[in-house]
């Protein structure tokens, strides 16, 4: 991502639900440690060392909206709700591959709504992402958009994207959001990589849904890689369909660390 940009260009997602539409605010979007301090009385320095990690979404601000099933009211009316969220920032335009998303698994630990001001507006406060969920080790919540609430309808023939950094053995994670779907039956989408500009591009071990089925649609995940998984510099999303006929989805990868 290069250049400022504003909020006009950022897009919310949470448990299949493009929020964007309601949402007015969101954040701030937290990653902080706690310091565990190590300092002996013979160090002529104070140090520490990272601890426990902190990531949390914020507070997410919006206009209410009570549409049956899937407004802002519907969705998340009652607390305790756990929120696989997706916030994505473009770059001075709608996001696109390549752009940074935030990613986090989160608990909604309230809703207050009122009145006033010409609308009926709506406040939801988030938790940190739990440090004792197993699904993510790498506990980093910064990764790259693959692909931005698209339709697709075939496989990925394309290039993907520039990760910036070289192959890795850390492992990571994917992230996805399914909003929209065509046909019945199943699909799964993964993440494929490769070393070099235009090169043959194969699965990432482990970086797979698995398949999908539409009944369970929309919905939104996350995918943990072993801790020790290679993963190479440049980055594509890839679906297989099975009798389904399209897709909407946003997807993002998330290198260990």
């Amino acid at each position: 991502m290069t250049g400022r940009t504003t909020p006009r260009w950022i897009r919310v997602y949470g448990n299949g639900y493009n929020l964007s539409g309601y949402t007015r605010t969101i954040g701030p979007l937290t990653w902080t440690y706690d310091e565990a301090e190590g300092t002996c009385l013979s160090d002529a320095a104070k140090g520490y060392l990272p601890d426990g990690v902190l990531i949390t979404p914020g507070t997410l601000n919006g206009v209410l909206d009570n549409t049956a099933t899937s407004g802002l009211h519907a969705l998340a009316k009652g607390a305790n709700t756990v929120w696989d969220l997706m916030v994505s920032i473009g770059s001075r335009a709608v996001p696109t591959m390549g752009d940074p998303a935030f990613i986090c698994k989160a608990i909604q630990n309230a809703y207050h709504a009122e009145g006033g001001g010409g609308f009926a507006t709506v406040s939801i406060p988030f938790g940190a992402w739990d440090t004792n969920d197993p699904q993510t080790l790498n506990r980093v919540p910064w990764g790259i958009l693959l692909n931005a609430d698209t339709a697709r309808t075939a496989a990925n023939t394309s290039n993907g994207t520039d990760s910036g950094v070289i192959t890795t053995d850390l492992g990571g994670y994917l992230a996805y959001q399914i909003t929209a779907y065509g046909g019945t039956g199943t699909t799964l989408l993964k993440v494929q990589d490769c070393d070099t500009v235009g090169g043959t591009y194969t699965d990432i071990t482990g970086a797979t849904t698995g398949a999908i089925a539409h009944t369970s649609m929309p919905c939104a995940g996350i995918v943990e890689l072993s801790a020790t998984q290679t993963v190479r510099q440049f980055w594509r999303w890839q679906l297989v369909f099975v009798t389904m006929t399209s897709l909407t989805f946003s997807l993002a990868f998330c290198r260990g660390r």
